[in-house]
C-alpha cells in the first residue's frame, strides 16, 4: 500500500467513525424514547386496571350489603312467623328495601337465577301475607323461602368473592 493509498483511508476513517458514532447515538436516543413510551403504555394499562378493579370490588361490596339486608329482613319476618307472631310492618319494610337495593343487585353483576327466583318467590309470599293475611301455610312458605333466598344470596356472594380474588391474580401478574 502506497502512502497516497493510506491517506485515503485514514481520512475516509475520519469520515465513518463520527457517521457510525451519530448513527449509534440516534439508536440509543430511540430506543430509551421507546423504553419510555412503553413504560407509560404500561403504567396507564396498570391504572385502569386497578381503577376497574376498585369499581367491581365497590359494586360487589354493594351487591353483598344488599343481600344482606334482604336477607336479614326476610330472617326477621321468617323468625315472628315461626313464633306465631304477625309480622307487623316488617313485610313492607322488605319490600321497601327490595326497591331501593334491586337496582344495585341488577348493576353489580347480572342476578343469578337462584338470586332472582329467591327474591321474587319471598316477594309473592309477602304480597300474599298482606293481601290474605297470615295463616300458617304462608308461613311456612314465608320460612321456607327465607331460607333459600339467604342460601341463594350466599352463593352468590361467595361466587363474587372468588371472581374478584380471580381477577385480582390475574392483574397482578
Amino acid at each position: 500500500m502506497t502512502e497516497d493509498e493510506k491517506r485515503r483511508w485514514d481520512s475516509r476513517g475520519a469520515l465513518i467513525a463520527p457517521c457510525l458514532t451519530l448513527l449509534t447515538i440516534a439508536v440509543g436516543i430511540w430506543q430509551f424514547n421507546r423504553s419510555a413510551d412503553n413504560r407509560l403504555l404500561e403504567q396507564t394499562q396498570a391504572a385502569i386496571t386497578q381503577d376497574d378493579m376498585q369499581f367491581r370490588r365497590r359494586l360487589w361490596t354493594d351487591a353483598t350489603q344488599s343481600c344482606t339486608e334482604l336477607t336479614q329482613l326476610a330472617a326477621r319476618v321468617a323468625a315472628q312467623v315461626d313464633a306465631g307472631e304477625t309480622p307487623g310492618d316488617l313485610p313492607k319494610d322488605w319490600i321497601a328495601r327490595y326497591w331501593g337495593v334491586s337496582l344495585t343487585l341488577d348493576h353489580a353483576r347480572p342476578l343469578d337465577r337462584a338470586v332472582e327466583s329467591a327474591i321474587i318467590e319471598f316477594r309473592a309470599d309477602i304480597e300474599d301475607l298482606r293481601n290474605g293475611g297470615f295463616d300458617r301455610q304462608i308461613g311456612d312458605r314465608l320460612k321456607t323461602d327465607a331460607h333459600a333466598l339467604g342460601e341463594a344470596c350466599g352463593a352468590r356472594i361467595r361466587a363474587g368473592s372468588s371472581e374478584l380474588l380471580r381477577r385480582a391474580g390475574e392483574t397482578s401478574k
